[in-house]
């Protein structure tokens, strides 16, 4: 996937990591996206990832992420057609609001979306834009 993506976009660099722990050194990104990648994970987690984010972001670097909104876990065990065990954690608003400015972001902007039900889970969605303080 990442050498298509290289293919049909020279010149602009695509990395996949371990949100948890990234090989990459202090200050090496000005942005960071994370669309539904923290549902994989709890509260405390999501707060070590938070740190880890930041410390990879440069000053006033751009963080934007989105989650489902929930107060439960869900654990599947099909995922497009292949068998897996997978738990997907429903995320609380305020709490990753919370995480973010505990771990020196600024929230910019939080929207929150109803889903379309023809073609999505049917749950609420939450995107946040901070950045790095």
């Amino acid at each position: 996937m990442i050498q298509k993506a290289n293919e049909l976009y020279p010149g602009v660099s695509f990395e996949v990591a371990d949100m948890r722990a990234m090989r990459f050194p202090d200050g090496y990104f000005s942005g960071v996206l994370a669309l539904y990648s923290i549902i994989h994970f709890d509260y405390q987690t999501i707060n070590d990832v938070f740190t880890e984010i930041n410390r990879v972001l440069i000053g006033r670097g751009g963080f934007l992420l989105s989650f489902h909104l929930g107060n439960e876990v869900m654990t599947r065990h099909e995922f497009l057609g292949e068998a897996v065990t997978i738990d997907l954690h429903l995320l609380q608003v305020e709490q990753i609001r919370q995480l973010l400015v505990t771990n020196g972001f600024n929230v910019i902007e939080i929207i929150e979306r109803y889903p379309n039900p023809e073609i999505e889970y049917p749950s609420k969605r939450a995107y946040l834009l901070a950045t790095k303080l």
